[in-house]
């Protein structure tokens, strides 16, 4: 991991934020850190920012990583792709893989439906489970 405010292999401050309260999400960060897939981008559990700092919604960052690069903000298979393009050769390959319009439909699709069921996979803990959103009830007439 490098340290905060260092820029990714194109010069540009890089910022992966994660969800720390996820076992499941911390375990999938440390294994991109040790295989050299992301490079310099800065890793930051969400929790750790100030509330009042969040470059997106709380509701957002619970349900996917964010990468934050000079302004730019992308979520999920699209923040993944470009997290792994300043990694070693075969992540920089992956990255742009991630970014061809077929495989970039795939890639939503899958993290997606691992994002929505991270609290089955392995590494999970019960803070994994993404709260699904309940819909308001209509008020009873008196």
């Amino acid at each position: 991991m490098t340290a905060p405010g260092q820029n990714d292999r194109s010069g540009r401050h890089a910022e992966l934020l994660y969800d720390n309260d996820c076992g499941f999400c911390t375990r999938s960060v440390q294994w991109l850190r040790d295989h050299n897939a992301l490079g310099h981008t800065h890793t930051v559990a969400w929790q750790s920012l100030d509330p009042r700092r969040l470059p997106v919604a709380r509701q957002r960052l619970e349900r996917e990583i964010i990468l934050v690069s000079d302004g730019d903000i992308h979520g999920g298979a699209t923040a993944l792709a470009h997290a792994v393009s300043s990694g070693s050769l075969p992540w920089r390959l992956t990255g742009r893989a991630l970014r061809l319009p077929v495989i970039r439909t795939l890639a939503a699709y899958v993290y997606r439906n691992v994002a929505a069921n991270r609290h089955r996979m392995p590494g999970a803990t019960a803070a994994c489970e993404i709260p699904t959103r309940v819909a308001p009830s209509p008020k009873s007439g008196t």
